[in-house]
């Protein structure tokens, strides 16, 4: 766990909850952190990559309306 009672593997700085299979790219396309995404994108981030509901991060931003 990490100091806020997460766990999960730490990647880039970001907790992902692998049983939620959340990536660094489904938080940062949420909130609607553009230059995130794109920073990830092009670090060779899984743009496929889909979360424990089958959503991929295009899912989450269209569900954030971005």
């Amino acid at each position: 766990q990490d100091r806020y009672g997460r766990s999960g593997v730490v990647c880039l700085g970001v907790v992902i909850d692998n049983a939620a299979g959340v990536t660094p790219l489904h938080r940062a396309a949420g909130p609607g952190y553009g230059d995130a995404v794109a920073a990830l994108v092009a670090a060779g981030a899984d743009v496929d990559a889909a979360d424990a509901e089958g959503n991929t991060a295009l899912h989450v931003a269209c569900e954030e309306g971005r």
